[in-house]
């Protein structure tokens, strides 16, 4: 009895030390979010000028994957207008193009012609077929949405409960002890 109470207390230092570690994690990756801009730019302005297809084809798929267009938030589509594509050997998008995945994919009621959208006058309708919101902040909306809740107030409430449930039985076991020991 005396074993079984001390490896239950053992047993609450990690939990704690988790629950801690659980939060500073989650803090972490919620900065992170907010720093990876830097490192996309690059990641994009890189594959651009090296005419890598597979890296450009990765970025799409996030773009369509979280219904985005470029990095940062709104409009997000602002971000491919920043590129001087006639400077460099560009087959990935025009000058004053979007990339195709930058288009809302409605079906055969619309068409989006991303081509030369940024010659566009501000109120054409071809403005109201790609999607408006850079990806980072979809994807800090979709990790906001889905996960933190899960991962902070869900894992810690668990845990602790957990803690709780295993503070019960070591204090249950204790008492049991003392009543064995008066028999």
């Amino acid at each position: 009895m005396r074993i079984f109470t001390a490896s239950i207390l053992l047993i609450i230092i990690p939990q704690l030390v988790n629950i801690y570690l659980a939060g500073k994690v989650t803090s972490e990756i919620r900065k992170g979010i907010t720093e990876q801009y830097d490192k996309m730019d690059t990641h994009i302005v890189t594959a651009i000028q090296a005419n890598d297809w597979k890296k450009m084809q990765d970025f799409d798929k996030i773009q369509v994957d979280f219904h985005c267009c470029g990095i940062n938030s709104q409009p997000g589509f602002d971000y491919w207008n920043k590129f001087a594509f006639d400077s460099v050997n560009v087959t990935y998008v025009k000058k004053n193009s979007l990339p195709e995945a930058c288009c809302i994919n409605c079906g055969p009621t619309c068409s989006c012609d991303a081509e030369d959208f940024f010659l566009l006058k501000r109120d054409d309708q071809r403005k109201k077929q790609v999607y408006r919101i850079g990806c980072l902040y979809m994807i800090e909306m979709v990790y906001k949405k889905e996960l933190e809740a899960v991962l902070d107030v869900g894992y810690i409430i668990s845990a602790l409960l957990c803690s709780g449930l295993e503070i019960g039985a070591a204090v249950l076991s204790i008492y049991y002890i003392k009543i064995i020991k008066k028999f």
